[in-house]
């Protein structure tokens, strides 16, 4: 399979999301961040972006993993502080 640069950065983040501890929470959240920039980089807009991370959320159970997908669906959709913002 070969996947494209946006594919292959969507599925580190699902990743992340999956394997998210709560005793690692911030620094991974930083990792996810630095990785939602890569994606705008790539030129993958918001709407894209939140698709692909509403799927991932709606996929996993209360726990750190779904709250971690849902503050990276904050960054995308700007519901973060402006330092943190990225569309």
């Amino acid at each position: 399979m070969n996947l494209n640069k946006s594919q292959e950065i969507l599925l580190q983040i699902e990743l992340l999301c999956s394997s998210v501890q709560q005793s690692t929470y911030n620094q991974t959240l930083k990792q996810g961040r630095a990785l939602l920039a890569e994606l705008h980089k790539c030129g993958l807009g918001t709407h894209a972006v939140y698709q692909a991370l509403f799927v991932c959320h709606n996929s996993l159970d209360d726990s750190p993993s779904h709250d971690f997908a849902a503050d990276l669906l904050d960054f995308v959709a700007g519901w973060c502080s402006l330092q943190n913002s990225i569309w």
